[in-house]
């Protein structure tokens, strides 16, 4: 059994009571375990002002960010169609506004998960003007193909509607 002195409270322990610091020689920490979990315990309590405002800050950093990396990825979707009349602050606010998909629901987690989708085709006459434009999931985005908006919600119900149907069936087979 190797033993180690704490520098905090000059107990001799067995070394596996010291947190891995890489830093150090031995490759442990100073300090027992029970030491640094009593100093921690009291630091945070004594500065808990002092770790929100460091939270909030990380948060603040990590939304600007975030902001930013989108912003970049919806310019270059954009600047790729000469046929859009709009920019990609336009898709970044649309995305911020309604960051989940317009026909299931589901929540983006990030802005890569967005495709940018015609309401009406242009196969079918429609245009490339924001007002036609939509965020959707890229499976409702394939799944839609060339119906327009009002077709695609009443396939999605017929589909839901057979779907369940099909689920008490087999329930109902199986029971």
């Amino acid at each position: 059994m190797v033993l180690k002195k704490c520098n905090k409270c000059k107990e001799e322990k067995n070394i596996e009571y010291f947190h891995n610091n890489k830093t150090r020689k031995d490759g442990k920490d100073t300090w027992c375990i029970s030491c640094s979990n009593e100093y921690n315990i009291k630091y945070y309590a004594e500065n808990k002002e002092l770790k929100k405002e460091a939270s909030k800050m990380r948060s603040r950093k990590h939304r600007k960010k975030a902001e930013e990396c989108a912003l970049t990825y919806f310019n270059t979707r954009v600047s790729k169609c000469t046929e859009f009349t709009f920019l990609g602050t336009d898709l970044l606010k649309m995305y911020e506004n309604t960051p989940k998909c317009p026909y299931c629901g589901r929540i983006f987690e990030s802005h890569m998960e967005v495709e940018i989708e015609h309401k009406i085709p242009k196969s079918r006459g429609g245009t490339s003007e924001l007002s036609n434009i939509t965020l959707s999931c890229g499976n409702c985005n394939r799944l839609k193909y060339m119906m327009t908006d009002e077709e695609f919600n009443i396939f999605l119900i017929d589909y839901t509607k057979r779907l369940i149907s099909h689920l008490n069936l087999d329930d109902r087979a199986q029971g």
